[in-house]
């Protein structure tokens, strides 16, 4: 009498790996969070898997456009849901950043009134801003505003509204319609992104 068949198990195995990979995919995103940075020859040892198994991890994420690679490092993307703080933005591309606010100080030209954006950057532009010119700057950036207003030549007007934590920076429907109303001679604006026509764009 042959014996009964028995009908094939689903492979328990499957859904386990695949909450794992889940699993370590939020931590990387977590910790990359925190640090802004990380070093991707670091991660295997960390999470003790392959570093294949890490290139995977970290191409399903770049894929989502959760993190961006370069030279082996591993960066977090900017997006809705999160953005870098201030001590990232900070500590990061510090050389270049200030290379851009000297270089973006140098087109004042006769500007006497001067709006100046919300973000990391733009504060370091205002401190490259002559301190012995009279200067109006109208800003969203609560930084920048409490720096620049110790300098006797600059009158400082800082815009209302909600202040943004991550940023420091002031936003919502009652800076918009402030800014609706000043014409700046010239404007410093920070952006995540550009558009091939030319549009700055927010978070994504």
């Amino acid at each position: 009498m042959s014996s009964p068949s028995t009908s094939p198990q689903p492979d328990a195995e499957v859904p386990a790996r695949q909450t794992a990979t889940q699993r370590r995919q939020a931590d990387i995103l977590a910790l990359l969070r925190e640090h802004g940075t990380l070093a991707v020859a670091d991660l295997p040892d960390r999470y003790r898997v392959s570093a294949e198994t890490i290139r995977r991890d970290l191409r399903h994420l770049e894929e989502v456009r959760a993190v961006t690679r370069s030279y082996g490092q591993v960066r977090v993307v900017d997006s809705g849901a999160f953005e870098t703080d201030l001590t990232f933005r900070e500590s990061h591309l510090v050389e270049e950043k200030l290379r851009i606010a000297n270089a973006a100080a140098t087109h004042l030209a006769q500007a006497e009134t001067v709006f100046l954006d919300e973000g990391h950057l733009p504060t370091l532009l205002g401190r490259a801003l002559p301190q012995d010119r009279a200067l109006t700057i109208v800003t969203t950036n609560l930084r920048a505003a409490t720096e620049l207003s110790q300098h006797p030549p600059f009158t400082v007007i800082t815009v209302g509204g909600r202040v943004r934590r991550s940023t420091l920076g002031v936003t919502g429907r009652w800076a918009a319609a402030m800014l609706r109303q000043v014409e700046p001679d010239l404007a410093f604006l920070g952006a995540n992104a550009v558009t091939a026509d030319g549009c700055l764009t927010p978070p994504a």
